[in-house]
């Protein structure tokens, strides 16, 4: 369980409803995980003449004071629970909407976190925060206090706006961290081109609910006629460019039949929307639904044939990946968060952003293609959406910012309960998950991966590594410095040893003559050890490597040999060369073959110990 904490200008609550959930669906999933956060939201505050125009000029909020803006005058801060956590609402004043903090606001601020912390005793692991301004100035001056934290930001803005807030030391500032995180490829792309960063980077995605996988689902049924439900959902501003949407169906059909339903908040692109619709003569063709639940949308997808935003630098749209997995052709705006996901004319298309004309040409391709090729996109896009599950990325980007490696996001695979299966085996899957986490929490390993078992009775050192669907048997015995690859088994009452006692100093009975240094003991991929085998400290078993029952180890195992004996010796060859190089070409990139493992864990046949 790692101590989070995380800080945002962006946060969904009482004082600020209409901000975006992003930064929620984060921290609801690590609570899920058993993290424990502490949550600091910063409400830009402004001179009440600024405010006084945000209230009465409520659609021109955004541009004068920022989304984010709390525009009643009495602003205070309040702490309260979230979900079993301590979450600040806290007020930061500055003088320029969209301007930087001044450098005494942010020592105050920093200096008032730092005094919250000692009085509830919390000692953050991670430091994380999103958007730059004034998160990066405030997670530089509570560093010092929390010294062995990990520190990131993730950006959902470009260089321009770095630039702005910090003229000059944009560079420094962005370096400052540990880790960078990017909402976009488009963002990661005008980031690292624009600044040199020495720091690790990775990928913020966002996650499709694991309960909205969960629903129920029947694959669309295509026919050889020209689509005719398309449907919207988001927020009705401008740049989201709604009302190209239906001059683009006129284009195509006219008057014709089609439907088209937009849900959402009604901002300032509803009324140009609306007169759009009044134009050609197709309001009747369009509904406008307003906000309704999260929930109730999944049935407005699955009447739809395709989901259409070509928003102009969309961020992330989580909305996309929704409508994906329901099987609907999405069409995204194609220099936004979508680049990279969709790939276009694959698993949806990306357009122009508010270019009607293009949108037209695309609805027009999507009517050429023939009912096998609009199958298999739809289908596409629903995989697509079934490897971007919000506790998948949300444990993604923890390890990105506590591990400072690059992790292969496929490796953090976690199978998606279907209704395949039935109830049981829904049920069998979801407890063998918990006791995974169970044997990890109650052993203290930090330093394995989430789908990792250990066996009742097993003694195991900290600092353990293990990789992926790793293994070790009751009552085993691993000392320090050991470390296993991905789907390595080890057997009950396996033990890998540590340093041995200084037997060779004469005149010093061994007991008190201490021990040699441990030497690191390293097991590769797909390794399997036999029940009762003794390994010796400073072995190297190579990947693929079998080693039988009751062996004793005592020097290197070849790769994808089988070992056994005491000493053990070389048996065998475990394959030929070509079906060597298969397997080898396999745990290099694994999860191209193994797309169900939690079906596939030893314990789904016999064996169910």
């Amino acid at each position: 369980m790692s101590k989070i904490l995380f800080i945002t200008p962006m946060w969904h609550e009482e004082a600020t409803p209409y901000d975006a959930k992003v930064c929620n669906y984060f921290v609801d999933d690590w609570i899920k995980q058993g993290h424990e956060v502490v949550i600091v939201h910063y409400r830009s505050s402004f001179p009440s003449l600024f405010l006084k125009i945000a209230k009465m000029l409520p659609a021109l909020r955004k541009r004068i004071c920022g989304d984010n803006t709390y525009v009643n005058e009495a602003v205070k801060e309040y702490s309260y629970d979230y979900k079993g956590c301590v979450a600040y609402s806290i007020p930061i004043f500055k003088y320029i909407p969209h301007g930087s903090f001044a450098k005494a606001t942010l020592d105050s601020q920093a200096k008032s976190l730092v005094e919250k912390f000692k009085l509830i005793n919390f000692t953050p692991d991670a430091i994380i925060g999103h958007f730059c301004n004034p998160t990066i100035g405030i997670i530089n001056r509570i560093k010092p206090s929390f010294p062995m934290a990990k520190t990131a930001i993730v950006l959902h803005e470009g260089s321009g706006t770095i630039k702005r807030i910090f003229k000059e030391n944009g560079e420094k500032a962005l370096n400052s961290v540990d880790a960078i995180g990017f909402r976009s490829v488009a963002i990661k792309s005008d980031i690292t081109s624009n600044f040199n960063l020495r720091n690790h980077q990775f990928m913020c995605y966002s996650g499709v609910a694991a309960s909205f996988m969960e629903r129920e689902y029947n694959e669309k049924v295509w026919t050889a006629d020209s689509i005719k439900n398309f449907m919207f959902v988001g927020r009705m501003s401008m740049y989201k460019h709604p009302q190209a949407i239906p001059e683009a169906l006129h284009k195509v059909y006219g008057k014709d039949d089609f439907s088209l339903t937009f849900i959402g908040k009604k901002e300032a692109a509803y009324q140009p929307t609306q007169d759009v619709c009044d134009k050609y003569g197709i309001s009747d063709k369009v509904v406008f639904l307003g906000q309704i639940n999260r929930d109730d949308i999944i049935q407005w997808y699955d009447k739809s044939d395709c989901f259409v935003m070509i928003s102009d630098h969309e961020v992330f749209g989580l909305v996309y990946l929704e409508a994906m997995s329901r099987g609907c052709i999405a069409i995204a705006g194609d220099n936004g968060g979508m680049v990279g996901i969709i790939e276009h004319g694959v698993n949806g298309f990306l357009c122009k952003p508010g270019d009607a004309d293009a949108l037209a040409e695309i609805i027009r391709q999507i009517n050429s293609m023939s009912i096998e090729e609009r199958q298999e996109m739809s289908r596409k896009a629903r995989q697509t959406a079934l490897e971007f599950t919000d506790n998948k990325v949300a444990q993604y980007y923890l390890e990105n910012v506590t591990k400072l490696e690059p992790i292969d996001y496929k490796s953090m695979i976690e199978v998606v309960p279907t209704r395949t299966g039935g109830v049981k085996r829904r049920i069998i899957n979801k407890l063998k998950q918990y006791k995974r986490r169970y044997y990890i929490w109650r052993l203290g390993l930090k330093h394995v991966d989430r789908t990792f078992l250990a066996n009742k009775g097993a003694s195991i050192s900290k600092d353990f590594r293990a990789g992926a669907y790793s293994y070790v048997g009751g009552h085993s015995t691993i000392c320090p410095k050991v470390t296993i690859g991905n789907f390595t088994m080890l057997a009950h009452d396996v033990m890998i040893l540590g340093g041995d006692h200084n037997y060779k100093t004469a005149g010093i009975p061994t007991v008190f003559a201490g021990r040699d240094e441990t030497r690191p003991t390293n097991i590769g991929d797909d390794v399997w050890i036999g029940a009762g085998s003794i390994i010796m400290a400073g072995v190297t078993i190579g990947d693929g490597a079998i080693i039988a029952a009751g062996s004793v180890v005592t020097k290197d195992v070849d790769s994808f040999c089988i070992y056994g004996g005491s000493p053990a010796k070389k048996i065998k060859e475990r394959f030929t060369e070509e079906e060597k190089q298969k397997h080898i070409a396999m745990l290099k990139n694994p999860w191209s073959q193994i797309k169900n493992p939690n079906s596939l864990l030893c314990g789904n046949g016999d064996d169910k110990k």
